[in-house]
């Protein structure tokens, strides 16, 4: 996973190991969602936010530094490009 700080790699980190019912925020999942929402013809791909706050930021951020335009409401996060 490349990150722009550790700080941030260590806030996804605990959201993608231990529980399985926990949401999988890594970057590989996140890309394998845009990428099956392009071959589905689409110019963006929706997200479920965790529900914590601080962790929906850091995700958004990470995925904007990757050069996608976020858009977000209470409950998804969407990524255009």
């Amino acid at each position: 996973m490349k990150l722009a700080s550790k700080a941030r790699e260590e806030s996804l980190d605990h959201m993608t190991q231990g529980d399985k019912n926990m949401l999988d925020v890594s970057m590989e999942n996140i890309r394998k969602s845009i990428d099956t929402a392009c071959l589905m013809g689409l110019r963006y791909a929706v997200l479920d936010k965790t529900g914590i706050d601080a962790v929906d930021a850091e995700i958004c951020a990470t995925v904007e530094e990757s050069g996608y335009k976020i858009a977000s409401n209470t409950s998804k996060i969407i990524i255009q490009w």
